[in-house]
């Protein structure tokens, strides 16, 4: 829809400017069509953009169907879930698997949704790996726990940090002998981690 849309709004702006112009020169024709165009990409970027927006504001602190409040942000949590990294392993040669765990002590089931899109592991020179995949909503229901599993490609020695909701974590120890201490997510707002 979005692609179709922004063709149908292009073509009728350059249209419109080419039908407005016919009498200029070549010269201001060009330049005409080439603004027109320009306020016409940028009007349909900010629409999108505030269409996400909207989403995004209208998610917040709804109740969904089921009656669970959507979160969709770390920060919404605090007071109602807590969250920590749980373990870190070595998948296949080629895949790290992150473990996040959420605790809900409130009589009120919670949905998280796109907590997770941006996440990513760092290296120790600071490069990034990105999510393989999309990660689904969670529902943790009221007085209970829940974990989701984050997919990532890479090998684990190599990556020092998972970034998550823009802040960055180490990564819990995966050494066999010294079992992994779960590494607290921030839920409040402008912390330190």
């Amino acid at each position: 829809m979005g692609t179709k849309l922004f063709n149908f709004l292009s073509s009728a702006m350059l249209c419109a400017a080419v039908f407005c112009l016919t009498g200029c020169p070549g010269e201001s024709t060009k330049k005409a069509v080439s603004t027109v165009t320009g306020k016409t990409v940028e009007n349909v970027k900010g629409t999108f953009a505030g269409i996400s927006e909207g989403i995004d504001e209208g998610r917040k602190q709804v109740i969904g169907p089921d009656g669970a409040i959507v979160l969709t942000s770390l920060v919404g949590m605090d007071g109602k879930l807590s969250a920590e990294i749980l373990k870190v392993e070595q998948g296949s040669p080629s895949y790290i698997f992150v473990t996040v765990g959420f605790a809900n002590e409130t009589e009120q089931d919670y949905r998280l949704t796109k907590i997770f899109d941006t996440a990513m592991l760092l290296d120790k020179e600071g490069y990034v790996t990105r999510l393989s995949g999309d990660i689904d909503d969670v529902t943790v229901p009221a007085k209970a726990k829940d974990k989701t599993t984050l997919k990532f490609e890479g090998t684990l020695g190599n990556f020092a940090k998972i970034r998550i909701s823009g802040k960055d974590y180490p990564l819990p120890s995966t050494d066999a002998e010294k079992p992994a201490t779960p590494i607290k997510l921030s839920t409040e707002a402008n912390s330190e981690n």
